[in-house]
């Protein structure tokens, strides 16, 4: 049971921002993905500190000190790409 709830949570999150990117231009929807993903971070990584008895915020700042260079080095790594084989 624990497996369909799995896939059908991802699935509708999925959903959410394919419809972004379905009815708003470009540069909004990506701007509201990435807000709507840092929400969806900081909110489980709330639960994961509340879970594991840690401190909440030591648990998001660490989630997010991942993600946001992740995120930096992928948009600089497109935009290489791009002008190479764009």
């Amino acid at each position: 049971m624990f497996t369909i709830e799995n896939f059908l949570t991802r699935f509708g999150i999925t959903l959410t921002f394919v419809a972004l990117f379905a009815f708003l231009p470009l540069s909004y929807a990506a701007a509201f993905c990435v807000a709507i993903g840092f929400g969806i971070l900081i909110f489980l990584s709330y639960l994961i500190g509340v879970q594991r008895k840690t401190s909440t915020i030591k648990e998001i700042a660490v989630h997010l000190g991942i993600a946001i260079p992740v995120i930096i080095i992928s948009h600089f790594l497109g935009q290489l790409i791009f002008t190479v084989f764009g």
